[in-house]
């Protein structure tokens, strides 16, 4: 327990509420969670192991779902780049009319 204190609170909590959970049978799934250090930084764990918490799961396998949720990058889309036109540029091959307009 003192090596998953050192990932961080909610690791820890989660750890916790899993031997309360399940006992010594417990203990395999927390060499599990000590096992997800070597390829994931502490933040991911804990935000895992948070998730896990909240939803009431005490096995490895979720948690290393979650893990892979965790790790997947945010996709942000922009809408300015250097290589994307403005529509005012559009509009010079398209311009809209009146009539266009009342059409829509």
């Amino acid at each position: 327990m003192e090596k998953i204190q050192r990932i961080g609170v909610d690791a820890y909590l989660w750890a916790r509420r899993l031997l309360e959970e399940r006992g010594h049978q417990g203990i395999r799934v927390l060499y599990g969670l000590l096992s997800l250090t070597r390829k994931n930084d502490a933040n991911q764990i804990n935000a895992a192991s948070r998730m896990a918490l909240e939803a009431g799961m005490y096995h490895f396998s979720p948690l290393r779902k979650l893990m892979a949720e965790v790790k997947k990058p945010e996709t942000a889309f922009t809408s300015e780049h250097e290589i994307i036109r403005p529509l005012t540029e559009y509009q010079l091959f398209h311009p809209v009319s009146a009539a266009d307009k009342e059409s829509s």
